[in-house]
């Protein structure tokens, strides 16, 4: 277990090998605010994780190659929650909006744009 602190304040923590952030539990908090908890390959976001972003906003679930891909869940500051597919940083697949426990409105997604969507229920 290391630790390394960037001149610009960013901070890893984590196993290092060969000066690269690798293994399942690592920690970056980054000078902007953000944070990252979870799992890095080679100092690259790589399988499951947590990003939280200033806002309060944050993403649970898969990444790969830094980027969200794979089944996650993104909290909105306001309560709404995306849950289903990504790929590539964007909904991508099967998917499901959600507000104060009820759905409101679920269908495919492609490249972050929402199709064949279904009125949500009560």
């Amino acid at each position: 277990m290391g630790e390394m602190i960037l001149a610009n304040g960013d901070s890893y923590k984590g196993e290092f090998v060969d000066n690269l952030l690798t293994g399942p539990n690592c920690d970056c908090l980054f000078s902007d605010g953000s944070r990252y908890q979870g799992a890095m390959a080679n100092s690259k976001k790589e399988g499951k994780g947590v990003f939280t972003w200033p806002s309060g906003e944050r993403y649970e679930g898969e990444f790969k190659n830094c980027l969200r891909d794979g089944y996650g869940i993104y909290y909105y500051a306001d309560g709404t929650m995306f849950k289903g597919m990504w790929k590539s940083d964007l909904e991508h697949g099967s998917g499901v909006i959600e507000k104060d426990g009820k759905v409101i409105e679920e269908g495919d997604w492609e490249r972050g744009v929402k199709k064949n969507q279904t009125p949500g229920r009560n």
